[in-house]
């Protein structure tokens, strides 16, 4: 039963990848005399848009970087990051779980609840 479950919390990592890949995609568009402004609402907008309409949208920055050397790119970062640096991220993560476990705990009581009014 995973009707309208709640979606797994992001890792710590998952959230450096998105402040990464932005900040990436953000230099190649600037290096290409695109507007700053511009391309970082463009990525605000298409952040929880499909990957097809995100590609749209970014191609009009003429910015093609793959996933392949993007994961490594960010991969190494991180590997590369002290403990210090990887705490902001593990914090929002932390947040993440804190309001995923709270909503699956919601959740789980809805659905006994479904379950027990359909057994009445």
């Amino acid at each position: 039963m995973t009707i309208n479950k709640p979606k797994r919390p992001l890792s710590a990592y998952n959230f450096f990848f998105k402040h990464e890949r932005e900040n990436i995609i953000m230099a190649a568009a600037v290096a290409e005399g695109f507007d700053p402004l511009e391309v970082l609402k463009e990525l605000r907008i298409t952040a929880s848009a499909t990957g097809k309409r995100r590609r749209c949208r970014l191609s009009k920055f003429k910015v093609k970087i793959g996933f392949s050397g993007l994961a490594k790119n960010v991969a190494g970062k991180w590997n590369s990051l002290n403990a210090a640096d990887k705490a902001p991220f593990e914090a929002m993560a932390m947040e993440e779980k804190k309001l995923y476990e709270a909503n699956v705990k919601e959740w789980k009581k809805k659905m006994a609840e479904k379950h027990q009014h359909e057994h009445d």
